[in-house]
């Protein structure tokens, strides 16, 4: 039995991983169920806090917005790869 070396296409997942990524701020809601928003929705929310000039409440907003970016993104890249080597295996075959 002869085993297969694949080699990675960076290219397709990085646009694979920054597509889920970008659909992940539009889809996914964050807070409870009565507040809850897509980040996107945030991010304008934390645009008006700070042209309002209370930058206390900015701070605690963006913390959580980049807090939850970052689980975005790890779920993003580690999806996009798991798509990216069923593409390329597909497409050796």
């Amino acid at each position: 039995m002869k085993i297969e070396q694949f080699q990675t296409d960076f290219r397709l997942w990085l646009w694979i991983s920054f597509g889920l990524f970008l659909a992940s701020l539009f889809f996914m809601h964050i807070g409870v169920k009565a507040d809850s928003m897509t980040p996107v929705a945030w991010m304008w929310h934390v645009v008006q806090v700070i042209f309002q000039g209370d930058f206390r409440e900015a701070f605690g907003v963006s913390f959580m917005l980049v807090l939850f970016a970052c689980i975005y993104l790890v779920a993003s890249i580690v999806l996009a790869w798991l798509v990216q080597c069923l593409v390329v295996m597909i497409r050796t075959r």
